[in-house]
């Protein structure tokens, strides 16, 4: 039950955190309950770049430009796992990154 527990707080953060500007993104992050599993998808279709919220999170964007982030694209930078941080800290968690 707790783990379903982090997974609903994680995912109304990340609908409260997210980049706001026409709701694209914030109406495309689905939580799924596979029973064995759960699973948090953001997508945000965009018919110029493919993912709109990849290109957000990532500031993409920035890099095909060929320039540093700025202004939102810097606010916006690493939201999804500054959101996860925040979330799993605030529960006195922590996060690791496996490669």
């Amino acid at each position: 039950m707790e783990d379903n527990l982090f997974y609903y707080l994680l995912w109304s953060n990340l609908v409260a955190m997210c980049p706001y500007d026409t709701g694209n993104m914030q109406s495309n992050i689905k939580l799924y309950d596979y029973g064995d599993f759960w699973e948090i998808e953001i997508t945000a279709p965009n018919e110029k770049t493919g993912d709109y919220a990849k290109d957000v999170n990532y500031a993409l964007k920035a890099k095909r430009d060929g320039r540093a982030p700025k202004g939102k694209e810097i606010h916006n930078y690493m939201w999804v796992e500054r959101t996860i941080k925040q979330t799993a800290e605030s529960i006195s968690g922590s996060v690791s990154y496996e490669l």
